[in-house]
């Protein structure tokens, strides 16, 4: 009797514990998701198709989490804007291209990221899988516990592998797309240092209604951490 009560304690222990945003089960250590950024934009021609594959990729692996993010190059004018594209988002897919591009400043869309670091090159349909298999052979990554104060600020701790200065630390503000298990992003703001941590003041927050924050080698490079709120 006395053996079980310990065991439901540990399993209740364990459920407590875990980062906040990332479900996990109860029998093993949370694990950080491959996070898969989607540069994508209403306009474009072959992102609906893309757009709708990647919905199904999400439903179908509770290990990714999936984020559309829309770029604003593909407007066609004032009255034709993709209304989710934003110029911060259009910026982070040509710093990535600069980094990860055999061609640094060319970018396209559909364009899926895992990690930061591994590219699924078109024809996405063909490429994804094996994009995919690559992504679950890399390191694992942390999971942050992230916190507000009662002033509305995000809270971001450190461990001590994660606070080099050359790191990045990126907020973003995310919302599920209606009947999916992907997310759209809202927002990109970088974190402020502060302490072994880092720090967002509630006026600089993107708008949500959920927050995530990835921690990532320069560039941005490879995601290091995440965590969600």
């Amino acid at each position: 009797m006395r053996r079980g009560f310990i065991g439901l304690m540990a399993a209740l222990a364990g459920v407590l514990l875990a980062p906040v945003g990332f479900s996990s089960d109860a029998a093993a250590p949370a694990k950080a998701p491959l996070v898969v950024e989607m540069f994508t934009s209403k306009y474009c021609p072959n992102c609906p198709m893309a757009e709708s594959k990647m919905k199904g990729v999400a439903e179908d692996n509770a290990d990714l989490l999936v984020l559309f993010e829309h770029v604003d190059y593909w407007d066609r004018s004032e009255k034709e804007k993709d209304p989710h594209g934003l110029p911060e988002i259009t910026q982070r897919q040509y710093d990535y291209s600069n980094t990860l591009s055999k061609r640094p400043g060319q970018v396209f869309t559909p364009m899926p990221l895992i990690d930061g670091q591994i590219l699924a090159n078109p024809p996405l349909l063909f490429s994804w899988g094996s994009a995919l298999a690559r992504g679950r052979e890399l390191p694992a990554k942390e999971l942050l516990a992230l916190s507000k104060d009662k002033s509305g600020s995000l809270n971001i701790p450190l461990p001590a592998s994660l606070r080099s200065k050359d790191n990045e630390i990126w907020v973003m503000g995310i919302e599920p797309v209606e009947g999916t298990k992907v997310w759209r992003v809202n927002g990109i703001v970088p974190a402020n240092r502060k302490g072994d941590g880092a720090h967002l003041s509630a006026a600089l927050l993107p708008a949500g209604p959920d927050l995530l924050v990835l921690v990532q080698k320069p560039g941005p490079g490879a995601v290091l951490a995440v965590g969600r709120l």
